[in-house]
């Protein structure tokens, strides 16, 4: 586990990755129109368009879906390691009246990567991060449930990725999913004593809290038009990145920037994650 401040330089094009993410690319089909998604794809685009050198290991078909994802990765300045699937996986989102969604996915999750390259960190989550191996060094970890996708008896396994992370994140819901007899602040607490420098709890519209060994920083979500909030749990974990990157363990500055980052989301639709260009430069 890492816990020193990491240097703000970016690294050029060519050189070792700032951040490899690993898991699922796929499709987000909203009100029958396709758009590129993904949890970990979508940390890998809000990453890249921060200016950050960051590769995506994943999968993709050699179909019209696998090339709608593989044109908005290059788009956000992605770079993309993809292991071939005969049909690239999609979700059908349905909104509700706050812009919340739920999904119904078609997914396959088998990939095998001969060589992966080198990163100052690495980034996994949602269902993915339980079937998938995590090469060693720094980790950023989104716990993210999906419940249709989660493997029998997958908290053994959370955990494990929990104790090997320095970044934990996980929504309200997430813990109250995984942990039903306790208060999803008593479950980070004893996820943060794993081993994590930080666990972040997010609570949507209410804001997030860090819990760390000396402590804990509450942060408030800013107040924007909400258009719909996929990607935006996805946009924090990447800010939280950019934010740890840039200016080490100060978790209310990294934690700030990250909900503006993810509010920003909010007011698109789709997952669409700001540029750094429209990010605050007092955050940035």
């Amino acid at each position: 586990m890492t816990t020193s401040s990491p240097s703000s330089r970016v690294s050029p094009a060519g050189a070792e990755q700032d951040v490899l993410v690993i898991g699922e690319a796929l499709v987000d089909i909203v009100d029958g129109d396709p758009r590129p998604g993904g949890s970990p794809a979508n940390v890998a685009v809000a990453l890249g368009r921060q200016g950050f050198a960051v590769t995506l290991a994943t999968q993709l078909g050699d179909d019209e879906y696998g090339a709608l994802v593989r044109a908005h990765l290059e788009a956000s300045h992605v770079a993309v390691v993809a292991a071939p699937v005969g049909r690239t996986s999609s979700a059908a989102a349905t909104l509700d009246s706050s812009g919340a969604a739920t999904y119904d996915f078609d997914i396959t999750w088998d990939p095998s990567f001969d060589e992966l390259p080198q990163a100052r960190l690495v980034h996994v989550g949602s269902f993915s991060a339980l079937a998938v191996d995590i090469p060693e060094g720094t980790l950023s970890y989104d716990v993210n449930v999906r419940a249709d996708l989660m493997p029998p008896e997958p908290v053994p396994r959370v955990e494990a990725i929990v104790a090997r992370s320095t970044i934990v994140k996980a929504s309200d819901e997430d813990l109250e999913w995984l942990y039903p007899n306790r208060s999803p602040e008593a479950s980070a607490i004893a996820l943060q004593t794993l081993g994590p420098t930080v666990v972040w709890v997010t609570r949507g519209g209410q804001g997030a809290t860090a819990f760390t060994e000396s402590g804990r920083v509450e942060v408030e979500a800013p107040t924007v038009a909400v258009v719909d909030t996929i990607g935006a749990g996805d946009t924090f974990a990447a800010g939280l990145i950019v934010g740890w990157l840039r200016w080490g363990d100060d978790w209310q500055r990294v934690g700030s920037f990250a909900a503006q980052l993810a509010a920003g989301t909010t007011t698109r639709r789709g997952a669409d994650p700001p540029w750094a260009e429209g990010v605050s430069p007092a955050s940035a």
